[in-house]
């Protein structure tokens, strides 16, 4: 999914995970910006480029008590780990 598409599917249905990649850093932030808009009350958590896979995955994992909605924003360094990411986004929690 591109760009727009990104924007258009956020005003229509807003998915469980999205994973944003690559190297347009710009590009990769304006779209984390449009997720926190379209969910201007949820929980946010943030991991630098040091943390693990199981780390990211087990807050995706983890039910707010304050809000219904998690955005959960990782900058994973080239050698991080997805394995346990990609198992994840098979089955998303909703």
């Amino acid at each position: 999914m591109d760009f727009a598409q990104l924007k258009a599917s956020l005003k229509a249905q807003i998915e469980p995970a999205y994973l944003l990649y690559g190297t347009d850093y710009f590009l990769i932030n304006k779209a984390v910006s449009l997720i926190q808009k379209a969910l201007p009350d949820a929980e946010v958590t943030k991991f630098a480029d040091d943390a693990t896979g199981e780390a990211v995955v087990t807050a995706l994992s983890t039910t707010s008590f304050f809000t219904t909605a998690r955005v959960v924003v990782a900058t994973l360094a080239e050698k991080t780990s997805l394995s346990a990411i990609n198992q994840y986004l098979k089955n998303p929690v909703a």
